[in-house]
């Protein structure tokens, strides 16, 4: 029966470099600054919340978390708790929801939460799907994790929270993973739609607008009249 001491878990996993993925050559683990980020930050008890699977999983189940896993491969999920029933890691409370984020998190109660990690899928938009779901059940001063930052919807999300500095504070990125906490309590989406965000398309004036579409025109009245000369210079002659 191995330790479970947060630290020795850490090091074994990156010692021995598991490969728990169904594709077993890959681990997709965080890099080990964020690992480290969860050994330090997660107390025992923590709700937390994660999408996608792996080394998180296990640092978080040995810190004592209240775990929900959302993945939906179960090769993955019995490879993971294999190995921490190997290491004398507790799995009891690790809750696994065997689907996909986009079908499990709508609909779903979360109750509220201290941590949420968005590493599953990265196609446009379920990230934005783990962040608008999950994330909304944070508590004022919880903490969110938006891994492989390097990918462009991930780096979207990231951006997006930087620019939502009355919601979100970026605490620190690394290892292409952000790292947010939550600012107080408002609904992620306002009542006033998208004009009160931060993170909005350029806002033009009045003036603005005219002129744009007075060039939008002028563009239109020369397209007409070189596509007339053009036809012009094919037509055969009238007889």
């Amino acid at each position: 029966m191995g330790t479970t001491s947060g630290r020795a878990v850490l090091d074994r996993l990156l010692a021995e470099r598991p490969t728990f993925h169904y594709d077993q050559t890959q681990d997709w683990s965080l890099g080990a600054g964020p690992l480290e980020i969860l050994v330090d930050r997660v107390r025992p008890g923590w709700r937390v919340l994660e999408t996608g699977c792996g080394y998180t999983t296990v640092v978080l189940a040995a810190a004592g978390a209240e775990l929900i896993t959302v993945a939906p491969s179960p090769y993955e999920h019995e490879a993971i708790v294999a190995w921490c029933r190997d290491a004398g890691i507790p799995t009891e409370n690790l809750h696994w929801e065997e689907a996909t984020s986009e079908t499990a998190l709508p609909g779903r109660e979360l109750g509220t939460l201290d941590l949420v990690l968005i590493d599953g899928a990265h196609a446009f938009p379920i990230p934005f799907i783990d962040w608008f779901y999950a994330g909304g059940a944070l508590r004022p001063g919880g903490l969110l994790l938006v891994d492989d930052t390097q990918v462009p919807s991930p780096r979207l999300l990231r951006d997006f929270l930087d620019a939502e500095g009355a919601r979100w504070r970026r605490v620190t990125e690394v290892d292409n993973c952000a790292v947010f906490e939550r600012i107080g309590d408002a609904p992620l989406v306002g009542m006033d739609d998208w004009q009160g965000q931060s993170w909005a398309p350029v806002r033009q004036t009045p003036l603005e607008r005219v002129v744009a579409l007075s060039r939008r025109g002028r563009g239109v009245v020369r397209l007409r009249t070189r596509l007339r000369a053009a036809l012009s210079a094919t037509s055969p002659p009238h007889s």
